[in-house]
């Protein structure tokens, strides 16, 4: 008779709050500078989300990379053609607005505050004269997206990244870059 009881609370209370995931998107990249037609490059991130203090907040542990794919000179006089690629080390917090606030109950949308740590490499395509770059840049992203609730276990989320630096240098001038993505996140 106490296991009938018993069993209903431990269901309760075993609300599914770590999930891992995969992102495929698309970033803007460095080439923008150059005016080129390779102004976008593929994103690929690896997530893993767990509660953070409360159920209304998560945080995020992200690895990602990207890469231009650029592999012939671009016709620029000025400027030596690069490869970028970068690969990203970040942590975010969700705030999940359907827990926050109990008007939002069935709203999926959230927002993303964190850092990310960008580790970019331009390598040079043919040009001798110019070395290949290796920078380490600390961004702030800002993000919007909604969490859809697939089946039981699965979360599908479109999401909108911005990541802004000020930090300036020789090679680019760009101070942000942004990223829309889809992503499917397993929970568990």
């Amino acid at each position: 008779m106490l296991f009938v009881f018993i069993v209903p609370i431990i269901n309760q209370a075993q609300e599914k709050t770590k999930s891992i995931g995969f992102r495929f998107g698309a970033t803007s990249n460095y080439s923008l500078i150059y005016q080129n037609d390779i102004s976008v490059s593929p994103y690929f991130e690896i997530n893993y989300n767990d509660q953070f203090f409360s159920p209304s907040l998560d945080w995020i542990l992200v690895v990602a990379y990207w890469n231009d794919f650029i592999n012939k000179p671009l016709p620029i006089a000025d400027y030596a053609t690069r490869n970028y690629s970068s690969y990203i080390l970040g942590v975010r917090i969700k705030a999940k607005f359907r827990k926050l606030f109990k008007s939002w109950s069935t709203s999926p949308i959230n927002i993303e505050l964190g850092v990310s740590q960008h580790f970019v490499s331009g390598e040079v395509i043919l040009d001798e004269l110019e070395s290949d770059v290796d920078l380490f840049i600390t961004y702030i992203d800002l993000g919007f997206g909604l969490d859809i609730l697939v089946g039981k276990s699965f979360i599908l989320n479109p999401k909108i990244m911005v990541s802004i630096t000020n930090k300036e240098n020789q090679y680019f001038e760009q101070m942000g870059v942004a990223v829309l993505s889809i992503g499917l996140n397993y929970q568990f």
